[in-house]
């Protein structure tokens, strides 16, 4: 999680990852919150009820706070040079991550076969929005993994690989307030991360970071591909088949 780093040398320079490894645990730790109270505040206003959802909802909740609670206090183990302990904690961060695909998978299609989608969603565009955040997350944590030698690059990856998970509470904390808007203000507040992100890059770096500006583009085809695949014949027909 955050920063696997190789060099554990603690002097602080532009280019090295404890320089500014304090401003990624508090963007870590901000974007946590973010996707908490955007669940959290629909249950504190009576618009759901937590004890109506099946076991298997709070069980994804639940795989949800463990990642946002790992990755939050991987970055911080990060920041403070436990190293070590970082990689330990990986290991279990990486079984989290296949429990969060199968659940994700498991609720996305009981939800369509159980007749829950909201008003906004048909079958095609639910099964695409959940396959296509479930291959996203774990496809930049995987890629994440690849790059652990290069902590620049590592910790971006994890931070996007929970970015593409935030867009689900920042929607339902927008929806009461931006109507049909929700989705394009959804997207500004992801990409308003990345440019904070970008502003630090320039501040500490001198320049910004190749896989800061990757994940711009990701974020949008991350967003974009329900829309364009929700219709898609295949995809339509299997949904359907799910509704029965």
């Amino acid at each position: 999680m955050a920063s696997v780093a190789g060099n554990e040398s603690t002097q602080v320079g532009p280019r090295n990852y404890r320089a500014d490894q304090g401003f990624f645990t508090g963007l870590s730790i901000a974007l946590s919150l973010l996707i908490l109270v955007g669940f959290g505040q629909l249950a504190a206003r009576g618009i759901t009820v937590p004890g109506e959802f099946p076991l298997r909802v709070h069980v994804h909740a639940f795989l949800l706070i463990a990642w946002l609670a790992t990755f939050s206090y991987q970055n911080w183990l990060a920041y403070k040079g436990k190293l070590s302990r970082h990689r330990m904690l990986g290991r279990t961060a990486l079984l989290i991550v296949f429990a969060i695909i199968i659940a994700n998978a498991y609720v996305t299609i009981m939800v369509i076969m159980e007749g829950r989608l909201g008003p906004d969603f048909t079958p095609g565009s639910f099964i695409a929005l959940g396959t296509a955040d479930t291959l996203f997350f774990a496809g930049l944590v995987a890629w994440a993994l690849s790059c652990t030698s290069d902590p620049q690059s590592h910790r971006r990856l994890m931070f996007g690989a929970t970015l593409i998970l935030a867009a689900a509470g920042i929607n339902r904390l927008l929806g009461n307030v931006a109507g049909e808007y929700t989705e394009y203000l959804s997207i500004a507040v992801q990409l308003a991360f990345l440019a904070v992100m970008a502003w630090n890059d320039q501040r500490v770096l001198g320049h910004i970071h190749k896989t800061t500006l990757v994940l711009v583009p990701i974020v949008l085809v991350e967003r974009a591909l329900p829309h364009l695949l929700g219709d898609f014949p295949p995809v339509a027909d299997f949904a359907q088949a799910l509704v029965g």
